[in-house]
């Protein structure tokens, strides 16, 4: 009797591990494929997107994070902060077109110092 209740308990167990296992999986690739579409901004616009290791920019100030995207990726870039798009410009001539002529298409813009 007690051999009876310990397989049906067994096999109660790793049914509901794998209910548990199969929502998890699919709980994160329905995650992911969210990102992805929230993250395909700046391909759609032809602007490179910056590849950002999520280690890389937690274990280094802010300021050394900024200089090595710039040094990896040029004068022009796309990233996103927190979900949201965020150009990047490192050359002068890309900011004062960006600032002068196309002032009025950049919206919600945030000073960098």
């Amino acid at each position: 009797m007690f051999s009876t209740f310990q397989t049906i308990f067994e096999i109660s167990v790793i049914k509901w591990s794998l209910i548990f296992s199969a929502i998890f999986g699919i709980t994160l690739f329905l995650i992911s494929r969210y990102i992805d579409g929230k993250c395909d901004y700046w391909r759609k616009q032809g602007v490179r997107t910056a590849s950002v290791s999520l280690w890389t920019r937690f274990t280094k100030q802010w300021f050394e994070w900024q200089r090595d995207l710039y040094i990896r990726n040029g004068k022009c870039f796309g990233v996103y902060e927190l979900g949201k798009p965020v150009l990047y410009l490192s050359d002068p001539e890309l900011i004062r077109e960006v600032l002068v002529k196309d002032f009025h298409i950049f919206t919600n813009r945030r000073v960098s110092h």
